[in-house]
């Protein structure tokens, strides 16, 4: 059979019979012509009957070829061949050698047998035509045969030369069997190009429907998409994924099984369609000793039966289902864990890879929201360490520091129970420090004894490794609790600086067997760390006040040691002044006011010290009176009064008008603040002139001291009223002095509720103005 489509071989056929009905009528006018001019040669009546039997059966064929099925074509075509020839056995005999009739009706035949019919076939009906020419070709009939193969009209004269014959028989096969040998081949390739055109058709329609599925599977990927990427939380990710799933991929059972990189296992995390409660979902875990993790972590989908999850879950599963598969979640090479669909479809088809995609999708969104949440854990971290911080970094006693701390552990950590123990260096023993959420008479019992660090291994064991302590508090007790007091998980911080052990805080739940989470672990290396330092900081500043108490009480014994024997001698040299062991000579008094200068200047220094001393210690109260000004002004005549001076300083008064007028404040302490400010001017000017003027403003006396000496840089003056602090602070300065007397001035002013300003310009001098209120407050007052 030729390759040809069976609708196109009915087309084929159907064209031969339109081409019938034209030669019918082609046929019946070319009798009509030969009757009119062959009337005795021609028996119309048998022709026109023989045609009309041929319109019959033609129809009829067409007609049957369009209701019939088509593989009844070639059938219809064998009928139809076969009346072909008794019509034209009969119309040989009816008309004779008389009529080209038949080249009209059976010309297109042998077109339709090659490409209706097989070639074999086609060739039989060429042989058979070949036959009946033979048969039929003799004596009057035989010049009939020219017509039905050739289509040519044939001479009269030429019947009886069988010469002749032969021909026209030998070219009427070769034409029909090379016609039908054409027909055949075109008939080929128009079924192979309908091939063709069927399988591009097919391909194309193959195609679509793979890019409707795709498009499909896109839908539903960014449908998962938008809805999973408005999640915050990881639960609320892997509900909207199993929600998302089951509705768009439309299957009776979804699980979501995430990674535990510490378990080493998979763990049912988000369900649909299964009776799990959510307590009861981490008990629903895979062993990465299983197969198919293995397989799933190396990113290949599994496939199984019913229910890969209902033997760990017996009697749970709510929506039963024929078959499913896992798809692991992966992203950027990390695998997050796997996507478990049941279904009821025999074959899974694209639904493995729109799984696949829903997978990748729920795993980038699992990465980000950890992210996010870490992140976000991260600066809540963070907040509550740097408040915890804030608040141990303030506190610098150390006692009042691990009650803090003892409470902050409580609040940072989120567990109702803390106790912190407090480390020994001289005895090496451990003392409870204090206890939050623990009854008192227990706090009681346990905080008047000591334990050794050895009575605990596994808390030395901590200690030296430098690492927390965690226990269940059911396999592991916290020994330095009470006998009888049940706990939880708890959690032992030691609290370390460099070699230096001060102690360490634990905290833990009450019979909660809940482990100590991550958050919780990394609060309690940052409240480890900070106590820490806080301790330790708190230990130096303690160090470092009983350092300065000693000092202090050296300095003061010191200076009381050396003011005695220093009034005496200067008590001499005025004696030896004033001639009391017999006259002086002019060397000598010079000799003698040198000493006496040097020596006022060491009892100036040593009185200095112990006003510093008296200040710190708290011990130098201020006296509070109703001074009258012009007192005052004596008072401070007579403190500046000896002061050394250069030659050159001219030193200059002006006070006010009405010095009746009453300041309530303490003369000596304003007249020790005179005293200092008059003798640092006398000190830094060579030249020039020293004036002090006391105004009263608004209720406050004002004292201002300028001079006209070598000025202070503007570098210098934040710091001139500190301790010990010199503009010149070189070995080789001109200008003595240990950095005091500002000082005393700056604390007795402050005591006295007043303030103190300078201003002043390098080269060309300065001015110090001191504003003592009249009346001192309470607050200041009781200060004092």
């Amino acid at each position: 059979m030729p390759p040809s489509a069976p609708h196109l071989r009915r087309d084929l056929v159907l064209w031969m019979v339109a081409l019938r009905r034209i030669t019918v009528l082609a046929g019946l006018s070319v009798a009509i012509l030969e009757k009119l001019m062959l009337p005795e040669e021609l028996a119309l009546v048998p022709v026109l009957a023989i045609a009309l039997a041929v319109c019959i059966y033609n129809e009829v064929g067409g007609r049957l070829l369009r209701v019939e099925h088509p593989g009844r074509i070639a059938a219809v075509v064998n009928a139809q061949v076969a009346l072909d020839t008794v019509s034209l056995v009969a119309l040989l005999h009816f008309g004779g050698g008389l009529t080209s009739v038949g080249v009209l009706f059976f010309a297109p035949a042998f077109f339709a047998y090659g490409a209706v019919l097989p070639l074999p076939l086609a060739f039989v009906h060429v042989a058979l035509a070949t036959l009946e020419l033979a048969l039929l070709g003799v004596g009057e009939l035989g010049g009939m045969v020219a017509h039905f193969g050739s289509g040519g009209f044939y001479r009269p004269d030429a019947y009886r030369e069988w010469g002749f014959v032969a021909l026209v028989v030998m070219a009427v096969t070769t034409v029909d069997a090379l016609c039908a040998y054409l027909s055949h081949y075109l008939s080929g390739l128009l079924g192979e190009q309908e091939e063709r055109s069927r399988a591009l058709a097919a391909a194309r329609a193959d195609l679509l429907a793979r890019n409707e599925r795709e498009a499909a599977r896109v839908r539903v990927l960014l449908d998962v998409a938008q809805h999973v990427s408005a999640m915050h939380t990881v639960e609320a990710l892997l509900r909207a994924v199993c929600d998302t799933t089951v509705a768009l991929v439309r299957v009776p059972r979804v699980e979501i099984f995430l990674w535990d990189a510490e378990r080493q296992g998979l763990c049912l995390a988000a369900a649909h369609g299964l009776d799990v409660e959510p307590d009861g979902a981490a008990e629903v875990r895979y062993t990465a000793a299983l197969p198919i993790i293995g397989r799933l972590r190396a990113g290949e989908v599994v496939q199984f039966g019913a229910g890969p999850s209902h033997a760990l879950v017996s009697g749970r599963v709510a929506l039963p289902f024929s078959r499913g598969f896992a798809a692991p979640m992966v992203c950027r090479g990390s695998f997050e864990g796997a996507l478990f669909v049941g279904y009821d479809e025999e074959d899974a088809g694209g639904l493995i890879e729109l799984v696949q995609g829903i997978a990748r999708q729920a795993a980038l969104a699992l990465v980000n929201v950890r992210t996010m949440e870490q992140q976000q854990q991260d600066a809540e971290v963070s907040r509550v360490l740097l408040s915890l911080s804030q608040g141990l970094s303030s506190c610098l006693d150390e006692d009042a520091l691990w009650q803090l701390l003892v409470r902050g552990a409580s609040e940072v950590l989120e567990l109702p129970w803390s106790i912190a123990a407090r480390f020994d260096e001289r005895s090496g023993t451990f003392t409870i420090a204090g206890g939050n959420g623990v009854p008192q008479a227990d706090l009681d019992a346990i905080g008047n004894g000591r334990f050794r660090l050895e009575d605990f291994p596994r808390l030395q064991e901590a200690i030296t490794r430098r690492e927390l302590l965690i226990g269940d508090g059911a396999t592991v007790r916290p020994l330095w609790l009470p006998r009888g007091w049940r706990s939880g998980a708890w959690i032992a911080v030691p609290l370390f600086r460099s070699g230096w052990v001060a102690g360490f805080v634990a905290a833990g739940r009450l019979q909660d067997r809940r482990a100590i989470d991550r958050r919780q672990l990394r609060l309690a290396e940052g409240l480890g760390h900070h106590a820490s330092i806080a301790l330790q900081n708190a230990r130096l500043v303690a160090d470092l006040e009983a350092a300065d108490r000693l000092k202090s009480e050296f300095v003061s014994t010191m200076s009381h040691e050396l003011r005695t024997p220093l009034n005496v001698i200067i008590g001499y040299t005025e004696m030896l002044r004033e001639g009391a062991v017999g006259p002086i000579t002019g060397g000598q008094r010079e000799l003698i006011d040198r000493l006496d200068a040097r020596g006022r200047e060491l009892l100036e220094l040593i009185e200095a010290t112990l006003h510093v001393g008296r200040l710190e210690a708290g011990r130098d109260m201020v006296e509070i009176s109703a001074v009258p000004i012009g007192d005052l002004l004596k008072a401070l005549h007579a403190s500046t009064a000896g002061l050394p001076r250069a030659p050159g300083v001219a030193f200059e008064w002006e006070t006010p008008e009405d010095l009746a007028q009453r300041i309530m404040t303490d003369r000596a302490k304003v007249s020790l603040v005179v005293r200092n400010l008059v003798s640092n001017a006398f000190k830094f000017t060579s030249d020039g002139q020293v004036r002090v003027r006391l105004t009263v403003q608004n209720e406050a006396l004002v004292i201002e001291v300028s001079d006209t000496g070598v000025g202070i840089g503007a570098e210098h003056l934040p710091i001139i009223f500190d301790m010990f602090r010199q503009v010149d602070g070189t070995t080789t300065r001109r200008h003595g002095g240990v950095g005091l007397g500002l000082y005393i001035v700056k604390q007795f002013v402050t005591r006295l509720g007043g303030t103190v300003e300078v201003t002043s310009t390098l080269g060309h001098g300065s001015r110090f103005r001191v504003v003592l209120p009249g009346v001192i407050g309470d607050e200041h007052r009781s200060a004092a």
